[in-house]
């Protein structure tokens, strides 16, 4: 009798925040409830949405009123802000900001993350904060 086993063929792709400054930074970001409102509350879904981040992404505080996140990232480290089996990772929120000593900027789309590497599917993508 022959075993045959079938392998998923997705790509797993990740994506995170490395901070490369002398001080930690802060991440803010908007999360969109609107396509879970119908199979999900809005408490469970906050729950989820942060579930993508590792513990290099630290929570500050969570605004539930207006679906704002704020994070600390450490100097130094690189912190998970999203995944999924697809070419480019997904992410739980639309729009962010990153907050330096020196400057704050905020990113109204999640497509800046550049890939680590150039070949095959899926993989690491970073955004990096000098």
């Amino acid at each position: 009798m022959a075993s045959v086993f079938l392998l998923g063929c997705d790509p797993w792709s990740v994506g995170f925040i490395c901070n490369q400054t002398k001080d930690d930074i802060i991440l803010t970001v908007k999360f969109d409830h609107s396509q879970y409102m119908d199979h999900m509350t809005l408490s469970t879904y906050l729950e989820s949405a942060s579930s993508g981040f590792d513990k290099n992404v630290k929570l500050i505080k969570i605004d539930s009123n207006n679906l704002i996140g704020t994070y600390r990232i450490a100097s130094g480290s690189c912190g998970e802000v999203g995944h999924g089996t697809a070419s480019y990772p997904s992410f739980s929120f639309f729009e962010f900001s990153i907050k330096t000593n020196k400057d704050s900027t905020h990113y109204s789309k999640t497509d800046m993350f550049q890939k680590r590497e150039a070949s095959g599917f899926g993989g690491a993508f970073d955004l990096i904060v000098k």
